[in-house]
Parts: structure tokens; C-alpha cells; sequence
């Protein structure tokens, strides 16, 4: 009898290995899925939480100070007001820093307002914000505080921000309006910050449960030969045609829905920093509702060297979660808003003092 029929197998038939392939492959396109979504859901839930961290330290300013701080400042709390003064781009995140455990590196900050300051064409290289005597380093001054896991590991040598302060439902940032302004929304700032004023808490008529301030935005992709409508800002130039914030809203918006990339003038590292204060880095405004398809556009024109400071763009709330973006209120909570609200809700969100109604509690 030929005893080799009865010996064991060795290893497998081609058929097999490949029923085994496609039932690993089956399971890898069934889990695979389901473990990216978990990741996603505890990055964004990470991201609320640095959010609900910025509304507490909000709280706790206001409590020391009797006032939030301003949109743009310096050393102190309220450097000027509108018409006179000096002031340095410096963004409302610094002023927080004390309350977000991080002393030391704001005593390490220099904000004497007689310094000459400028922002250099990359703000992110800006090492100069801390004094002779105790000089700040790039590895400082990234702050995962600041930045939202979701969004891309980020450009190296970048500090990078994720979280944007509301300026208010239009591009502008001034403090007041002109009458002869035909929309007050392309100068005012009506939100949560505005410029060279901090705001008390009863300057917020609409309720600290119906005013956001902070929300995200997603960074620039940080190659200048490279335009990214999502990530990107554009740069209109109308702002020498329209002066003193002469044009209307959707008029602003139809200049920037027509963007071409081939030409535009863009700008690649949006939100690489989070000391500077201007649309480019440290502001937003709900002109636009989140992930809007129309680009975040500037007024201004890039071709001052020295970097931008823009003060009139539209710049909306982005990021890579999954129908909308994270925002924390002035009462401290969190919610998460689609990119599919009613714009007449998403830009009561954002007023201050607009007298809006909204059929949004605690979201």
C-alpha cells in the first residue's frame, strides 16, 4: 500500500491561500473603516475639548481683568481705542496663555508697544516675540493646545493654530462703523473680539450661551506654488477700489467666489502661527458658513512683503471632521455646528449684541 496517501499535507494549495487573502481582505474593508471613524470621533472630541480649555481660560481672564481681552493688544489689557494709541498685532491667545498653564512662556514674551514690530513674510519663524534676555524657540512656542489633532501634522518649523477667535458675522474688524458705510458688516466687528477694545461681559446683549467664541480652522498647506481653496487664503486687492469698506457684503463675496487659482495671490501658511493677530492667523468671522466652498479671500493685496496683517477678508470656520466644526460659546460649553445650519443662526451665533433669536439651546 502506498503509505505516502495517508502522510500529512504540507503547507496549502494556491486556492486556499487565496480564500485565506480574501477573507483577510474582507475583514480589513469591514474594520478598517470602523477603527478610522473611532480615531476621527476621539480627535474631534480632543479638539472640543482644547476648545472648552480656551472658553475656561476666557473665564478666568475675564474674572482676573473684569473684561475679556481684545482682538488686537499688547501688554496691557486695553492699550487703545479707536483714533489713537499704539498697539502690536499681538492675538487675544497670548494674552491667555497664564490661564492655559503656560506662565513661563508668556513671561518669556516680549509686549513692549514702543518696540517696532512687524510681522515677517512667515509669521511662523517669529522667534523675535520674546525679549533679549530670554529668547523664544520654535519648539516653545508649538503649543498642542493650539492645534487640533484632525488637521495634518503640519509644515516643520511651523508653531501652527488651529483655533480662531470670532470677530463677528462680517470681514470687517474695526471697532465702530461710519454712517456713510453702506453695510456696517464690511467694518464692524460684532463679535466676540474687536479691535483695541476688550469687552465686558455686559456688552454681550444676546447671552453668553448664544455668542461663540472660538471656533476652528483648518492650517495652510504651506507651499507657496501650491493653492488650496480649503486651506488657503486668497488675495483680492479690491480693498484700494472699495476704501473705507465702501462695497456690500455680497458684493465682497462674489469677488471672492470668482478666485483662479492659476492667478490668485495667495497665501500658503494661514494659521501657522498663534501669536499674530489678523484673518491670516488668529480671527474668523461667519460671513461664510463653515467649510464654505467660497475660499476665505482678503481685501488687501499680498504684495507688502513685511507679511500680511489682514483686517478685512472673509475667513470661515474649516475643518476635517466629518458634516461641521467644533465651537466653544462665552458660557464655556462646547458644541458641534454643521456645515448645513441656517446662515441666519450661524451669524446670530457670532453677533455679540444683535438682538437675534436662534432655536439653538446648548448644542
Amino acid at each position: 500500500m502506498d503509505k505516502s496517501r495517508y502522510q500529512a499535507r504540507q503547507g496549502m494549495t494556491l486556492i486556499e491561500v487565496l480564500v485565506v487573502m480574501s477573507v483577510i481582505g474582507l475583514l480589513v474593508a469591514i474594520i478598517l473603516p470602523g477603527m478610522l471613524s473611532i480615531r476621527e470621533t476621539q480627535r474631534k472630541q480632543l479638539c472640543s475639548v482644547r476648545l472648552k480649555e480656551i472658553g475656561k481660560a476666557l473665564e478666568a481672564f475675564e474674572g482676573a481683568h473684569k473684561v475679556y481681552p481684545a482682538a488686537v493688544a499688547s501688554e496691557a489689557v486695553v492699550t487703545f481705542k479707536p483714533g489713537g494709541g499704539k498697539a502690536r498685532w499681538i492675538a487675544p491667545h497670548v494674552r491667555l496663555l497664564p490661564y492655559l498653564d503656560q506662565v513661563p512662556l508668556f513671561n518669556k514674551i516680549d509686549l513692549n508697544t514702543n518696540r517696532s514690530f512687524s510681522p515677517p513674510f512667515d509669521p511662523s519663524q517669529a522667534t523675535d516675540i520674546g525679549s533679549k534676555a530670554t529668547p523664544v524657540s520654535i519648539s516653545e512656542l508649538r503649543l498642542p493646545l493650539f492645534i487640533c489633532p484632525s488637521d495634518s501634522p503640519g509644515v516643520p518649523g511651523k508653531t501652527m493654530n488651529n483655533y480662531r477667535a470670532n470677530l463677528g458675522t462680517g470681514p470687517g474688524s474695526a471697532y465702530r462703523a461710519a454712517d456713510s458705510v453702506p453695510d456696517p458688516k464690511m467694518v464692524l466687528a460684532d463679535g466676540a473680539f474687536t479691535l483695541g477694545h476688550s469687552l465686558a461681559p455686559g456688552d454681550f446683549k444676546d447671552g453668553a450661551s448664544h455668542t461663540i467664541t472660538f471656533s476652528e480652522r483648518v492650517r495652510g498647506q504651506g507651499d507657496p506654488d501650491r493653492y488650496s481653496q480649503m486651506r488657503d487664503m486668497y488675495y483680492s486687492g479690491v480693498a484700494s477700489l472699495y476704501p473705507n469698506g465702501g462695497m456690500k457684503l455680497d458684493e465682497f463675496i462674489a469677488v471672492c467666489a470668482a478666485v483662479d487659482p492659476a492667478t490668485s495671490e495667495f497665501y500658503p501658511y494661514a494659521g501657522a502661527t498663534w501669536f499674530y493677530a489678523s484673518y491670516d492667523q488668529t480671527w474668523y468671522n461667519h460671513a461664510l458658513p463653515p467649510n464654505s466652498p467660497i475660499p476665505d479671500c482678503a481685501a488687501e493685496s499680498l504684495t507688502r512683503k513685511l507679511g500680511p496683517k489682514t483686517t478685512f477678508a472673509l475667513s470661515s470656520a474649516r475643518s476635517l471632521h466629518t458634516q461641521g466644526v467644533n465651537c466653544v460659546y462665552l458660557d464655556g460649553h462646547t458644541g458641534f455646528l454643521s456645515h448645513d445650519i441656517d446662515m441666519s443662526v450661524w451669524r446670530a451665533l457670532a453677533s455679540r449684541a444683535g438682538a437675534e433669536t436662534t432655536d439653538l439651546g446648548h448644542p
